[in-house]
């Protein structure tokens, strides 16, 4: 049986996992959003005639459009870097206290490993 130091350990990497996914899955909206803003401006932009503007009126409009989007852009995808980076930093802690089970229980199997684990969070 696996010493209960590292059963909480295990609970803590599980329990912040979990918290991780969450935020991510909650970022599935501002991922929808963006995906309406684009078409958005891609509509804005077909409405664009230019008859009545100057060139350069109309060039500041796309940019000023296009720069809004791309800020979108990067901060969705920078909410979710982030979470991505927070879940790689997880897994190291994951594999290492695997190395720990393995080295202070090297007669359980993968197995008996999981089951005891499982059974315990």
């Amino acid at each position: 049986m696996i010493e209960e130091s590292i059963i909480q350990s295990a609970k803590q990497i599980r329990t912040e996992f979990i918290t991780l996914n969450e935020i991510l899955e909650s970022y599935e909206n501002d991922v929808k959003k963006l995906g309406e803003n684009f078409i958005k401006v891609s509509d804005d932009l077909k409405g664009l005639d230019g008859k009545n503007e100057s060139v350069t009126s109309l060039r500041d409009k796309v940019l000023e459009m296009l720069t809004k989007l791309e800020d979108e852009s990067k901060s969705v995808s920078d909410k979710i870097e982030n979470i991505n980076k927070e879940m790689e930093k997880l897994k190291k802690r994951e594999g290492d206290l695997y190395k720990v089970i393995k080295n202070r229980y090297p007669n359980m199997s993968d197995e008996e490993i999981k089951i005891d684990i499982q059974k315990r969070i």
